[in-house]
């Protein structure tokens, strides 16, 4: 009986009953779907997490090599000044030598210039010396006389 009232009121209870189920369907489908998101969300907040501490190690790591390189740096820094100070005193002392060997070279030809003065002088009095050897043995009589 497709017209009684009491037929008219189940059909809308059982439609009005459907909807709700189909609602509640749609909001459990709905739910899943929010959970299945919230769990791709959870796994890769984890991931990041992951990946943070691995940074954050990483960056422990390139922060302890950069000290380590540091400490080279100034080492061979420290190496770098204390040869170049050596340097520079190998230096001072070739200086040192070289102007005592200028010295010892002025001096030298002042005592050589003096030594050729000398020995010019010493010419002029061989020479005169000559000279008066030959005048004395002009003044002297001949020994062939006295016989």
């Amino acid at each position: 009986c497709p017209h009684c009232v009491n037929c008219t009121n189940k059909n809308i209870d059982l439609e009005s009953e459907l909807r709700k189920v189909r609602e509640e369907l749609t909001n459990s489908l709905q739910l899943k779907e929010e959970k299945g998101d919230l769990e791709k969300m959870r796994a890769e907040h984890t991931n990041l997490l992951i990946d943070m501490e691995r940074m954050r190690a990483d960056r422990i790591h390139i922060n302890e090599a950069i000290k380590q390189e540091k400490g080279v740096l100034a080492e061979m820094e420290r190496d770098k000044r204390s040869r170049y100070n050596e340097l520079m005193e190998i230096n001072d002392r070739i200086a040192e030598s070289e102007r005592v060997l200028g010295e010892q070279r002025a001096q030298q030809k002042r005592d050589l210039d003096s030594l050729k003065t000398e020995a010019e002088q010493l010419k002029k009095t061989v020479t005169e010396l000559n000279i008066q050897k030959r005048t004395w043995y002009t003044r002297l009589p001949d020994p062939a006389d006295s016989c």
